[in-house]
Parts: C-alpha cells; structure tokens; sequence
C-alpha cells in the first residue's frame, strides 16, 4: 500500500482514488488549468475582447471612442504627412547615415592602414640607425685598437729611453768621478 505523509489530504483521491492516474494533485491542476486560460487570453483576439469588455466597463463607451478619435486622427495625419516630400527626406536621411556609417568604416580602416605602415617604417628606420651605430662602432673600435697598439709602442719606447737616460747618468755620474778622481791636476 502505497501512503503519502502530507500535511494536506488529497482531496482528489479521497473523492475518487481511481480518478487520476497520473498523481497530479489539485494545485497542479489549478496551476495548469491557469495557464491554459493565459496562453488562450494571449492569442491576441479573445485576449483583446476581454481587455476591451474590462476598460468598457470600468471607463464607458465615451472615453474608448474618444481614444479611438484620437489615434484615427493621428494615424490620417500622418498618413496624409507621407508625400513625396516626406518620402525623400527619409531617403535623404538613411543615405546620411548609411555614408556616415561608411566613412566611419573607411577611416578606421586607413587609421590602421596608416599606423601599420609607420609602425613598419619606424622598424625600417630602427634596423638602419642600429646597423650604421653597429658599423660606427665597429670603425671605433677598430680605431681604438689601432691607438692603443700605438700607445702599447710609445710606452715601450719611453721604457727604452728611461733605462737609455738611466744608463747615461750613470755613465756621466761615473766619468765624472772618474774625472775628478785621476784627471784632476793634483790626482796621483
């Protein structure tokens, strides 16, 4: 035996306990049987028979044909607005902004073009500089090198003359006391 502990008894079953096979409990119906009637009142014209029979109604035949007036003589003004004139003007404006739309197109399509080929002229023009720096570095270098090979013969140079300078003034400070010693008038 199959039993349901719910704080609600199903009135459905306790009626009739063969009535419903599917399980469907009466707030489930209700709840289908309101949708149903919504999808029907949103068909379009029985839900505009019953809107109509409400404001009818509730307002009065008076104000739902004054409304009427109104939007019948609004829709004939504007239906006797449309002319020629009007229809060019309309033309006028759509081909205003279809241009408008297309120049926007155009000029952020050259923007890109444009920054593409400055953005590969910079890279042209960064590749040369650093090729002619690289060559004039290189000339420097070489330049500096030829230099301190100058400078490596110049110090070695003074080195020679330094020990030549030393040589000969011991050489003179010799002969000198050489000199003094036995060239003297009264050396022995």
């Amino acid at each position: 035996m199959n039993r349901q502990f719910n704080s609600q008894p199903n009135l459905g079953q306790m009626a009739n306990p063969n009535m419903d096979p599917r399980g469907i409990v009466p707030d489930d119906a209700m709840t289908t049987m309101v949708i149903q009637y919504a999808s029907t009142v949103a068909n379009g014209g029985v839900g505009l028979c019953f809107i109509g029979l409400l404001v009818y109604q509730n307002v009065g035949w008076k104000w739902i044909g004054g409304c009427g007036a109104v939007v019948g003589g609004l829709y004939a003004l504007e239906r006797f607005r449309w002319n020629n004139a009007a229809k060019e003007e309309h033309l006028k404006n759509q081909f205003r902004s279809h241009l408008a739309l297309k120049m926007k197109q155009v000029g952020n399509i050259h923007t890109a073009q444009c920054e593409n080929q400055v953005i590969n002229e910079l890279e042209n023009v960064h590749s040369g500089l650093r090729d002619v720096v690289g060559g004039v570095h290189q000339q420097m270098k070489s330049n500096l090198d030829s230099i301190m090979k100058g400078v490596t013969k110049i110090e070695e140079f003074l080195k020679g003359i330094v020990s030549i300078k030393n040589k000969t003034t011991f050489l003179n400070t010799s002969l000198e006391a050489f000199a003094t010693k036995f060239l003297t008038p009264d050396s022995p």
